[in-house]
């Protein structure tokens, strides 16, 4: 059975049958109603029709509002052509025939689920070609979740309609859907949309964002054309082809093309004068670039993003006639430290592309500190960053710990106090303390300060020198003239030392002034001390191994056997007698009288000398 066209539906729901003349003067161009009947079924459903495919699904065709003389102007007749009476067989509009305008007054268009004819429900999946086309005062419409398509025209010319929302449930928006809305404002489309149709919103001159969908495979020509107030538009991820002129003449001022779009037609951005960056996220670049021109007329497009890496790709793929740029981090890393002292900083490595854009930063301790970590606290070192915006790292170091040890060259002489761990170029007080009968003489490195503060450079030892102390030893005679006492001078602690006490002719050492008698006496020094030697007059002595001599009342004698010693002239141990002695008795035994034995015996009146006597010797 043929079918008529939704155009014909279109005049029939436009044009009433209330006039009683068989000539519609008022309506050119229009089918007659038995005809629309015999080759389609209708339906009325609060004044809009419905048309009935194959009993099973409905689509709307027109709005049929009440139609009063003199509103009616359906079809502009062409100049010269003939009117046609009801009964014409005719199944097309004549060529030239323009649609209706000015004769509705609908301001919401509710459009239901499903209608109901003699009892039979339809569900509602379509509105059909130019459904709405010209509806000067719709500002509304409501769109059911049923509805899968919107055909060609459906809502073409809507002047006032402000906003739309496409349900989940529409998967084509045919070629003019929506074309010459000039107050549409805003468009949701449904995440089930698939296929945008040529000039499906083309001249939307108040649209100022639209989101494409990743349902969305293409975007056909002009789709956007003209809608001088768009700004912003996301394309889906789902996007494979944008067409000739898709979005040429809008207000955009920056686009990104996803991953899949892998060609882009001729003008597709032409004439967008705002247009100053473009993105493009695809490693494989878009057919498309110079041989189709996609951005003619985009005077102040500045930059063209691309991936990092792929300049060359997209120049061999014809896009080097744009401005290419491998765009920059996110951000720029800078690095430092608090305190120059104690060590630096540096980006070893910085990506110069944003795409995984990192760094590579490191800190270097200076001789007598170590790192210990970022401002952040990671204690990485080297530490690899991800660069998202402009960020300072900040090294932190501390300054090492070093031991400090001390030791002395003899643990009996003193010790060192002041040993400790302590932090890089802090100053550590060392004391050499003696013990008695010493004193710190130097440390090791020939300093000579005691206290002694250092400066904590590194691991280090110091040691102390101590030495004896020097004591004075004052050796003297309780009476010089009786004799004398021989020991040094000065020596150190824990010497030891020999005094002697030496009487003078005539006389003989009795004791120390400590009460001590021995003589030669040895001593251990521990400090200054002082010896005095006592003498007593002698009057009588040993003058050889086996003789002896002893002067009692003025009388000299000497006694044992064998030869006396040889004396000088002064040095005989009677000496001191020599000028009161009257008589020199010599006793048997003695052998011989050394030299100068009696010289200057002045007073002596009487010698008694023995017959074993055999020599004498001179003076």
């Amino acid at each position: 059975m043929k079918r008529l066209s939704f155009l014909w539906l279109l005049l029939l729901a436009t044009c009433s049958m209330s006039y009683a003349e068989n000539y519609l003067w008022d309506c050119d161009w229009v089918v007659p109603r038995e005809i629309a009947y015999k080759y389609a079924k209708t339906i009325e459903h609060n004044g809009i029709w419905y048309f009935i495919k194959n009993e099973v699904v409905a689509s709307v065709i027109y709005y049929h509002d009440e139609v009063r003389p003199g509103e009616v102007d359906c079809y502009e007749r062409p100049q010269n052509t003939t009117l046609y009476r009801q009964d014409a067989n005719y199944a097309q509009m004549p060529k030239g025939a323009y649609p209706c305008r000015r004769i509705y007054q609908l301001a919401e268009a509710n459009i239901p689920i499903e209608v109901t004819k003699e009892g039979k429900t339809y569900r509602v999946t379509s509105i059909g070609m130019k459904a709405f086309a010209d509806c000067a005062t719709l500002t509304k419409v409501s769109i059911p979740n049923s509805v899968t398509s919107i055909e060609e025209s459906a809502f073409y010319n809507c002047i006032s309609l402000a906003s739309v929302a496409i349900p989940n449930s529409v998967d084509s928006i045919k070629g003019s859907a929506f074309a010459d809305c000039i107050a549409l404002k805003t468009a949701t489309l449904g995440n089930n949309v698939k296929y945008i149709g040529e000039r499906a919103f083309q001249h939307c001159t108040s649209l100022a964002s639209i989101t494409i969908p990743n349902s969305v495979d293409s975007i056909k020509e002009s789709a956007f054309a003209d809608c001088i107030g768009l700004q912003s538009v996301t394309i889906g991820s789902g996007v494979e082809y944008i067409g000739a002129y898709a979005f040429s003449g809008t207000g955009l001022t920056s686009i990104t093309i996803p991953d899949n779009v892998n060609k882009i037609s001729n003008d597709a951005f032409y004439k967008c004068k705002n247009l100053t960056s473009v993105t493009f996220t695809s490693t494989t670049p878009p057919a498309g670039g110079y041989y189709y021109s996609p951005f003619s007329g985009c005077d102040n497009l500045k930059v063209v993003y691309i991936p990092c890496g792929t300049k060359e790709a997209y120049q061999a793929a014809g896009w080097g006639f744009l401005p290419l740029t491998e765009p920059a981090p996110d951000g720029v890393v800078s690095v430092e430290t608090v305190d120059n002292i104690k060590g630096q900083v540096k980006i070893e490595d910085q990506s110069t592309c944003r795409n995984n854009s990192t760094a590579i930063i490191s800190a270097t301790a200076r001789y007598g500190y170590h790192f210990t970590k970022w401002n952040d606290g990671n204690t990485d070192n080297p530490r690899t960053v991800q660069v998202t915006e402009d960020i300072t790292y900040t090294a932190e170091f501390a300054p090492n710990q070093y031991t400090i040890s001390t030791e002395v060259n003899d643990a009996e002489r003193g010790s060192v106090s002041g040993g400790t761990t302590a932090d890089y170029f802090s100053e550590v007080t060392l004391t050499a303390t003696a013990n008695y009968g010493y004193h710190f003489a130097r440390w090791t490195d020939w300093y000579t300060d005691n206290p002694r503060t250092v400066q904590v450079k590194g691991d280090a030892t110091y040691s102390a020198v101590f030495e004896k102390n020097t004591y004075t030893i004052t050796a003297q005679s309780a009476n010089g003239i009786q004799g004398y006492v021989y020991a040094p001078y000065q020596a150190e602690y824990l010497d030891q030392v020999s005094l002697t006490a030496n009487p003078n002719v005539g006389y003989h050492f009795t004791q120390w002034s400590d009460g001590n008698t021995d003589n030669p006496r040895e001593i251990v020094l521990t400090c200054d001390t002082t010896f005095t030697a006592e003498f007593a007059q002698t009057f009588s002595g040993q003058c050889w191994y086996d003789l002896y001599w002893k002067y009692e009342g003025h009388t000299l004698t000497i006694s044992g056997t064998g030869n006396m010693y040889d004396y000088n002239e002064n040095d005989m141990p009677w000496f001191l007698f020599r000028d009161t002695t009257d008589v020199v008795i010599l006793e048997r035994g003695i052998t011989g009288i050394g030299n100068n034995a009696f010289n200057g015996f002045v007073k002596v009146g009487k010698i008694e000398l023995p017959n074993t006597l055999s020599s004498i010797g001179a003076n």
